[in-house]
């Protein structure tokens, strides 16, 4: 047999020298996360020397690029008057459930990181107090600071992984999801707020009581009526709209595009969460309403419709229009591009040139529980999924007119 070489000895050598300063490097064994939670814990504490006063925190349950959120206990939940907070009061439909049998109450503590600006800080503060009073927007408690370190508290809301239910929800399920869900962007939009990253992670919704919340008003921002009669609502971009060279729209083209475009790319808001962008915020125009919520609400609806979420996953802006291309055909992304002042080109060859069927997309992809739900449904439904997911903007269907959708008044048909 032969004997290694002493190249091959010096890779075998190699291989223990690495495997041997990995165990180093992780050490005799990972740290658990009930370790690591509590590590954090303890951190905060630290940077927050008087909350073990007020609040004890028990669980970690999110986390984003600019927050982390907690559940904590209200240590001085009896001596305060919480009425204006309590979801037995506020919500009609919602039964309390009593999570502890002592009088504490659980809370949901969210740390804002330093790395947010105090105009970010401030803003989404100043929205969710000025949102405060609605049954289905999370109701603002409190709010502290400790040098650089911001806590914002709101009530713990008991919800469900919208992963866990939306491939099995009936067709009352999704009219008391959509219901909440318009319900609360109806009174954010009413108070002139767009809150830019609507979806199933910021809706928590309550699968046994049938109730939900919108909650996540980091991205949020006031905006004001537009002087142009098709943009109802346009967005005040607050800096940007100083400088009269970002804030115009740039002016029709001569007809053609240019192969190598060496001008500077548009500068428009391209805040919220990927696969549930709207067109115009991926075309990355200037003026976006508040249709832009509208449209990531039918992103959500298509999602259960078809039981496939997410329905939209492509990694960038580009990937993103050609994935809604593909739904609603070449022909109106072309014309929805133009709207804009925009170009919609494109060399793959399978995107068809018309739209697809909403039904014939829902009927293929979730035929059996597409004829559970009945077909009066699913066309009441689907229709109301074609109206918010419209690629004009200005013909987007608004969340107090979705309300009145004959969706949601089935015993019309009857």
């Amino acid at each position: 047999m032969a004997k290694p070489t002493d190249a091959n000895n010096k890779q075998q050598a190699n291989v223990k020298e690495d495997g041997s300063q990995k165990r180093k490097r992780e050490g005799p064994q990972s740290k658990s996360s009930e370790e690591l939670l509590k590590e954090e814990v303890t951190e905060i504490m630290d940077e927050f020397t008087t909350l073990g006063s007020y609040y004890q925190l028990v669980d970690k349950i999110g986390e984003g690029t600019f927050s982390s959120v907690y559940k904590a206990v209200d240590v001085r939940h009896e001596y305060y008057d919480n009425s204006n907070w309590d979801l037995s009061t506020i919500c009609n439909d919602y039964e309390r459930i009593n999570l502890d049998q002592s009088s504490s109450s659980f809370m949901t503590l969210k740390r804002i990181y330093v790395t947010s600006s105090p105009e970010r800080i401030t803003s989404e503060i100043e929205i969710l107090h000025q949102l405060s009073g609605s049954e289905c927007v999370v109701p603002l408690i409190t709010a502290f600071r400790q040098m650089d370190q911001v806590m914002v508290v709101l009530p713990y809301l008991p919800h469900d992984d919208f992963r866990a239910f939306y491939r099995s929800m009936e067709m009352d399920d999704i009219r008391c999801y959509f219901r909440c869900l318009f319900t609360a962007l109806k009174h954010v939009h009413k108070n002139r707020i767009l809150h830019r990253d609507i979806k199933p992670g910021n809706f928590l919704f309550n699968y046994k009581y049938r109730t939900g919340m919108l909650v996540d008003f980091g991205l949020a921002q006031v905006v004001l009526k537009s002087r142009q009669s098709n943009v109802p609502l346009s967005l005040m971009n607050e800096k940007e709209n100083m400088r009269s060279s970002h804030f115009k729209e740039p002016q029709p083209a001569p007809v053609g595009y240019y192969k190598n475009d060496s001008r500077n790319p548009v500068r428009a808001n391209r805040a919220g969460t990927r696969g549930f962008r709207a067109p115009e915020v991926l075309l990355r125009v200037v003026h976006q309403t508040v249709a832009i919520d509208v449209w990531a609400v039918g992103v959500i609806l298509i999602s259960i419709l078809t039981a496939r979420f997410p329905f939209f996953q492509s990694e960038d802006d580009a990937d993103a229009l050609i994935e809604i291309a593909t739904i609603f055909g070449l022909k109106e992304m072309k014309e929805c591009a133009s709207l804009h002042n925009r170009t919609f080109h494109t060399n793959v060859t399978t995107i068809p040139k018309t739209r697809l069927s909403f039904i014939k997309l829902c009927m293929a992809l979730n035929k059996q529980k597409a004829e559970a739900w009945g077909e009066q449904n699913v066309r009441d439904a689907v229709d109301l999924l074609e109206k918010c997911l419209v690629l004009d903007c200005s013909r987007r269907i608004s969340a107090e007119e979705a309300l009145d959708h004959p969706f949601f008044h089935p015993s019309a048909h009857s």
